[in-house]
């Protein structure tokens, strides 16, 4: 197989909302963080309890960050 065919098959277009914070990646540890892209274009770390959008961070764990929006948790996951 080609390294050109193979990458065909290894790579998925994901369609990206770029008006809603994007998450890139999440750091467990001691103290768990997040690299989240926000709309403006700027790149913030963040950790739980940081506000964005008006909407606390309640949850950080492996790929995922969690969101309290109107009472509920809103997950954003890495695409």
């Amino acid at each position: 197989m080609s390294q050109t065919k193979a990458g065909d098959l290894a790579t998925e277009a994901v369609r990206l909302n770029r008006r809603r914070p994007m998450l890139l990646g999440t750091f467990l540890g001691d103290t768990p963080r997040a690299l989240i892209k926000m709309p403006s274009g700027q790149t913030r770390l963040v950790t739980k309890g940081t506000v964005i959008n008006g909407s606390p961070l309640i949850a950080i764990e492996d790929g995922r960050v969690a969101f309290r929006e109107n009472g509920t948790a809103r997950w954003l996951t890495i695409p």
